[in-house]
């Protein structure tokens, strides 16, 4: 079993990145920012957090996507600007997913969390540690992965308590 620590748009908030990483670190395997965090490579690689670039231009993060085999679950990661999903759709992330065979595809940049499956693939957007545009409020997400099952919580970024869609 293998928990991911899912976050993304954290708009330099480093308060609030700092008491989740606190509160959850020793609890996941691996910690992944989406993009948007406005956070140094450098002060990303020394808390050891798997980062691509959102769509700020000073944004740290080792390119726009990565790509990470965990288990049997084959994930893509993405800020999600490079694929449109802002204007509402993820057709366009969807029809890569699916030429590429991905079983989890996590994305940000739309500050809403959600959790969607399409075709078997699975499609998480953790929300925004900042500046929520979602009725949920700030957040962030918990994956875990065991097998090829995905099962997916979701914080407030806040108050750091599960919380539900």
């Amino acid at each position: 079993m293998t928990k991911l620590l899912v976050i993304s748009d954290v708009h330099r908030d480093r308060y609030k990145l700092e008491r989740i990483l606190n509160k959850y670190k020793d609890q996941v395997n691996h910690i992944i920012s989406l993009g948007d965090s406005e956070c140094s490579t450098e002060y990303l690689q020394k808390r050891n957090i798997i980062a691509v670039k959102g769509n700020y231009p000073f944004d740290g993060g080792e390119g726009y996507h990565k790509i990470l085999q965990i288990e049997q679950v084959k994930i893509f990661l993405t800020h999600g600007h490079k694929f449109g999903v802002k204007w509402g759709s993820l057709s366009r992330l969807h029809e890569y997913a699916s030429s590429e065979d991905f079983d989890l595809v996590m994305y940000g940049h739309t500050h809403e969390a959600s959790l969607e499956k399409e075709a078997g693939i699975t499609y998480l957007n953790p929300g925004s540690v900042r500046q929520s545009r979602g009725k949920e409020g700030p957040s962030f997400a918990i994956v875990t992965i065991k097998n090829k099952n995905i099962e997916v919580q979701f914080f407030d970024a806040e108050r750091l308590e599960e919380i539900t869609l």
